[in-house]
């Protein structure tokens, strides 16, 4: 759970699913070229992806989320890290769906 104690699973808290949908928001202003490495970071992760310019995109996580083993937190890390590592990028992301607000670290 981001900001408290308890247990964060992934899990929906009023249906009990995994969020298969993915919200990801990079910072304002960001240029078109590194937003577009961003969707290609993306594209390797899940090749269901749809751009919400200028600086957004939905992720379909559903055959990622299998092929990974893991959950959409997880796998929105992953690519927190990657996208950070490799473009110098920092971004938000949040599982579609989910009342909290964004995650958002700034750091590696």
């Amino acid at each position: 759970m981001v900001g408290g104690g308890g247990r964060d699973d992934g899990k929906d808290r009023v249906s009990g699913a995994v969020p298969t949908v993915m919200h990801v928001r990079c910072p304002d202003r960001l240029p078109e070229e590194t937003y577009r490495q961003v969707l290609e970071q993306i594209a390797e992760l899940s090749p269901v992806v749809q751009a919400l310019p200028p600086s957004a995109a939905l992720v379909e996580l559903k055959g990622a989320l299998r092929y990974h083993g893991t959950d959409t937190r997880r796998l929105g890390e992953m690519l927190r890290v990657r996208t950070i590592s490799r473009l110098r990028c920092p971004y938000r992301y949040r599982p579609h769906g989910h009342r909290r607000g964004y995650r958002f670290r700034s750091g590696p």
